[in-house]
């Protein structure tokens, strides 16, 4: 507001110096007109003044004019714009320059009226004139009274107020523009301290607004941490629980011998991995909005990967029952490098899709190289998808329709995952659909393929194949269990008893470590969250401080990366995450057998033989 009213006065000084400088800048070409034609007159009858016959009427006429042009030109200063800077200046002007010009006039007049009587004279009495010398007669044609007021009207100081009017007021003018160029340079420094003003006020609210970001930044990362504990703990509860019923129904379904009771087991174990898949893509969808999800680059066989699809996806389109049909063109040679867990991911979620939502006809998956580029290609002939429709199926927690989560089930987060992995490993993902007909997705993924004929199909370099140990020959190992949750030591137990290991139970770390002191294991199986010692800090002083090489495996609840990486940081073998599955144990005994037979029991007997031998 005070910027405003500043430059309104500053806007109103400016324009009243312009008003005023144009008025001035009339009036002096009026008086200027004036004052130069004022002149000439003089000249005029001055020179008139010798002349015969002599114009008096034509001169007296022009003086009259000139005397009431005077008179209008000073009454017509009542009209003009008050001045400011000159207050009364102008009409003094003005009444100087009137009574000089009416003082000049009238001396004019009477040049006229003697000029008048004088040209009388001479024609009254021509032979005196006659009888003058003709150098004579110039010196006689003028009387004293003409020659008087010839040298009065000729002098400079009679007509100098003229110059001296026009003067005054050129003055008053330079006034004006130098006021004008003051409102200009009052208006600019004028906007220079309202910029400054406007500037600091405007990084003093960037700092409060600053401040407010970093405050609101606080409480989002303290709501994703928050979130992320949540997710955790979240996940631990459930996967602790899941571990006992999936364990129990694992050991129910292979000890029975009533098919009734085998297939009731297996209900219980396809329900429980229905829930940790639901679970499993809630949290990596947390990794992805976190942008914690990370990729892995390892050399695969895309063999391997397919037979585990046969494996894992063909019993649930027998079950439907449709046909299921898998076609790759890639060689049998061909190594793959990327990340093979994620692949697996994005397979299983558009296959799992495709046979839930196919109630009859087939599911076809297509492998076709293209350059260092996989493209993989899902086709089915289920429900499709209306073409409005296409994009929001890529929305997380949305489907194509709301009856399709109350048919079919799910999260609506499957393919909005296989979306952001796609792109996070520089694929493309394009689908197309026919409503009733089926639909298509295509998965181009950049994987680096090259030919290796030495290569194992079935194995990959993230799980090496073991050629020393198979499940038959791991019997008999020595096997230290530390868990506190008496149904997950009992499940992790009988899977250890099935294969004819001796297992010793521990309920804490500190006990373990205790025993650890005292007796060589082949195996320990480590829980993290117990009371008194986390199991990833027993695991450090294990092989800190107690410098144990033996073989130790991580079993948890906790499916973040950090988690694991603690475990391995600290000196664990291998992370095997609950709920904990029988094959998966026996595959890691089997892995490590190398390491299970240089540092377990039977290695320490053979050692403490040789150092008492």
């Amino acid at each position: 507001m005070v910027f405003l009213s500043l430059s309104l006065v500053l806007f109103s000084s400016a324009l009243y110096g312009y008003l005023q400088n144009r008025q001035l800048e009339t009036y002096l070409l009026r008086l200027t007109e004036l004052g130069h034609h004022i002149i000439h007159l003089r000249d005029e009858v001055i020179l008139a003044s010798h002349q015969s016959p002599f114009p008096a009427a034509k001169l007296m006429a022009d003086l009259e004019a000139v005397e009431v042009a005077v008179t209008r030109f000073q009454r017509n200063d009542d009209g003009m714009i008050p001045d400011i800077l000159y207050p009364g200046v102008l009409a003094q002007i003005s009444e100087t320059f009137y009574t000089a010009t009416l003082g000049l006039t009238l001396q004019l007049t009477d040049l006229v009226d003697i000029s008048v009587q004088h040209e009388h004279r001479q024609s009254v009495d021509p032979m005196t004139m006659n009888n003058i010398p003709p150098m004579v007669d110039e010196m006689l044609v003028y009387s004293p009274e003409q020659a008087q007021l010839h040298r009065l009207l000729l002098s400079e100081e009679r007509v100098d107020f003229v110059e001296q009017a026009e003067m005054q007021i050129s003055e008053m003018q330079m006034a004006y523009r130098d006021l004008n160029a003051i409102n200009a340079l009052l208006y600019l420094l004028l906007l220079m301290v309202m910029i400054v003003l406007v500037a600091k006020v405007r990084v003093n609210d960037l700092k409060v607004i600053n401040a407010v970001i970093q405050d609101e930044k606080a409480k989002a990362e303290a709501a994703s941490q928050a979130k992320s504990v949540f997710l955790a703990t979240m996940s631990h509860e459930l996967r602790t629980p899941m571990n006992g019923v999936l364990g129990i129904a694992q050991l129910i379904e292979s000890e029975t011998q009533e098919p009734e009771t085998k297939e009731q087991a297996k209900i219980i174990m396809d329900s429980g991995q229905h829930l940790l898949t639901l679970l499993n893509d809630i949290l990596d969808f947390s990794k992805i909005e976190e942008g914690k999800m990370t990729l892995e680059q390892v050399t695969f066989s895309l063999e391997g990967v397919i037979a585990h699809l046969d494996t894992t996806l063909r019993p649930l389109a027998v079950v439907k029952p449709i046909g299921f049909h898998l076609y790759n063109h890639v060689p049998a040679n061909a190594q793959l490098e990327g990340d093979v867990g994620r692949f697996r991911q994005i397979l299983f979620n558009l296959l799992g899709n495709a046979i839930k939502f196919t109630e009859q006809g087939h599911v076809d998956v297509e492998f076709i190289p293209i350059n260092d580029t996989l493209r993989v290609v899902v086709r089915d002939t289920g429900i499709g998808i209306p073409n409005e429709k296409l994009d929001t199926i890529f929305t997380p927690f949305e489907q194509a329709e709301n009856s399709t989560t109350r048919r079919f089930g799910g999260t609506g987060l499957g393919l909005a995952i296989v979306k952001e992995i796609t792109q996070l490993m520089g694929g493309t993902l394009s689908v197309t659909s026919r409503e009733g007909i089926g639909s298509e997705f295509t998965v181009d993924l950049p994987f680096l393929i090259s030919q290796d004929i030495d290569m194992d199909p079935l194995f990959t370099s993230a799980s090496p194949p073991c050629t020393n140990m198979t499940y038959g020959d791991s019997q008999g190992l020595k096997v230290l269990l530390v868990e506190d949750n008496a149904v997950n030591a009992m499940v992790a137990k009988r899977f250890c008893e099935k294969e004819g290991h001796q297992v010793t139970h521990c309920l804490d770390a500190m006990k373990a470590i205790e025993v650890l002191k005292q007796t060589a294991f082949d195996v320990i199986l480590m829980d993290n969250h117990m009371p008194g010692l986390m199991g990833s800090e027993a695991i450090r002083i294990i092989r800190q401080e107690l410098k144990i090489k033996t073989v130790i495996f991580a079993c948890t609840a906790d499916v973040f990366e950090a988690a694991h990486e603690e475990f391995i940081r600290n000196g664990a073998n291998y992370v095997l995450t609950k709920p904990m599955q029988a094959h998966r144990l026996y595959q890691a005994i089997d892995q490590f057998s190398d390491e299970i037979a240089r540092y377990g029991a039977s290695a320490v007997k053979q050692e403490d033989s040789a150092i008492l031998g």
